[in-house]
């Protein structure tokens, strides 16, 4: 009978001291950006005459090494035809509970700097001056 309530205390002391607010999976794996500002891609980045350019989306891919890449796919379009393109930023990422901070290492001091944001377990929060809402692939 005593081993079954130490037993018992124990499994107590274990689910009292447990942060329920802790995510219950790991964020390393690739993520898609579903949103920008409520909007999903593609969305118009700017327009004159003939051409628009467009942000057709983003992947975020998370490794086990702390080590983060993220590529843009843009696009051009005009009368000439569609032009797509990428630009990617890379660098390093750590997590402390929900929040999860990204450092980018640019070729330039103007190029580089952190930011951050929530992870849930099916959902990676940036806020900033804009909203990126990441989901798994």
């Amino acid at each position: 009978m005593r081993r079954i309530l130490a037993a018992l205390t124990l499994v107590a002391l274990i689910a009292a001291c447990s942060d329920s607010t802790s995510p219950k999976k790991s964020p390393v794996g690739a993520w898609s950006l579903a949103t920008l500002d409520g909007t999903a891609p593609p969305l118009v980045v700017d327009s004159f005459s003939d051409t628009t350019f467009y942000f057709d989306g983003s992947t975020l891919t998370l490794g086990d090494n702390g080590k983060f890449s993220e590529v843009y796919s843009l696009r051009l379009s005009a009368q000439s035809g569609d032009s797509a393109f990428a630009q990617s930023d890379t660098g390093t990422w750590a997590i402390q509970g929900t929040t999860i901070t990204f450092n980018v290492i640019g070729d330039t001091p103007e190029q580089s700097g952190s930011y951050t944001g929530e992870f849930r377990d099916s959902t990676i929060v940036e806020t900033g001056t804009n909203v990126w809402v990441y989901r798994r692939k």
